[in-house]
């Protein structure tokens, strides 16, 4: 069992990384709860208590295996360096998405004091993206897949992980976005050519998922043309995904991270509770001691969001891009805008 400390004591802990914590069971144990000031909390109708980070000594940090950092984005830099005031060689940091702003980039070489490091992107890790991998290989329901579109089912770099995640490649070759009254359209070509159409702004409730593959499409619209892509719901909590007549069945224990909703619920209408379970499966990878989401992918979604955010288009190149050749180009630029900012 590993031992973890979180950092973070926000919405985000109460509503998914203490119950992905619990639900992991004797993969990992809560070794400290820690946040700016002491408080006390609910999470899953169990009880904490946070206390101050600067009570944190070397002696727990030692006893620690895994450090997950769950905070405010601006107060990443500075926390990242209250825990290098001890040895951390040896842990494992888990960063809450999406590592750090565009203009905090300065702040990514801290990283690389700690012994391996991991990005808590739970849309990588979705149960049902083996499904998807399943229904579009080669000799799959829907062939290799042509293109995706996320209907209000994405947002900012959870969206390019997503859009990954789908497409099964890392790669985006190009994107642009298009801003019209009634709302906005990013386009992803990936670089498997699977082309990637992103209607914002996120809705969960009312939005949904399409694939196209040579052979077919899948979609979880209700009334939709293709293969239905369903929740399989047994006692109003959802405890599996169907395909046409693929399926998936998740385990006792991820059933548990559902929360009850009504059976006509879609897919995408249960994106939080998919997202709460794909952490859990993120965070087992990390207590086996494998990196779940490596940083540098985390940092290219929040470069790509930034580029189609701010600058309505993006195209990779060496200053751009965290992925493959432009690799060692980014590292050169952090560890000088490290330098430059002290």
């Amino acid at each position: 069992m590993k031992r973890i400390l979180v950092v973070g004591a926000g919405g985000r802990v109460t509503d998914a990384v203490l119950p992905a914590i619990a639900a992991a069971g004797d993969a990992l144990e809560l070794a400290g709860l820690f946040a700016r000031k002491p408080r006390a909390l609910v999470a899953a109708e169990r009880s904490y208590d946070v206390r101050s980070l600067d009570t944190l000594t070397a002696e727990e940090v030692a006893a620690a295996d895994i450090v997950y950092v769950v905070v405010a984005k601006p107060a990443v830099g500075r926390v990242l360096r209250s825990l290098r005031r001890f040895d951390v060689t040896r842990l494992h940091l888990v960063l809450e998405t999406p590592v750090v702003l565009f203009k905090h980039l300065h702040e990514f070489g801290q990283v690389r004091a700690f012994g391996q490091v991991s990005v808590a992107e739970d849309m990588a890790h979705l149960p049902w993206l083996s499904l998807v991998r399943r229904a579009t290989a080669s000799a799959g329901l829907l062939g290799p897949l042509q293109s995706v579109e996320l209907d209000r089912s994405g947002y900012a770099y959870h969206g390019v992980a997503l859009a990954k995640a789908l497409a099964g490649d890392l790669r985006v070759r190009a994107g642009a976005t298009q801003r019209g009254a009634s709302g906005e359209v990013r386009t992803l070509r990936m670089g498997s050519g699977v082309s990637v159409r992103w209607i914002n702004p996120r809705d969960y409730a009312s939005g949904s998922i399409r694939l196209t593959g040579t052979r077919g499409a899948a979609t979880d619209r209700v009334g939709g043309v293709g293969y239905a892509l369903t929740p399989i719901v047994r006692q109003d909590r959802c405890v599996g995904v169907a395909l046409g007549d693929l399926e998936v069945e998740f385990e006792e224990h991820e059933v548990g991270l559902m929360h009850e909703r009504g059976a006509g619920a879609s897919l995408t209408a249960r994106m939080q509770d998919m997202k709460r379970v794909g952490l859990q499966r993120l965070l087992r990878e990390v207590a086996a001691g494998r990196v779940a989401y490596p940083a540098l992918d985390g940092l290219d979604d929040m470069v790509v969001d930034y580029h189609l955010e701010r600058l309505g288009r993006y195209v990779p190149n060496p200053l751009t891009s965290a992925r493959g050749s432009a690799r060692p180009a980014l590292d050169f630029v952090l560890r000088s805008l490290a330098r430059l900012r002290g």
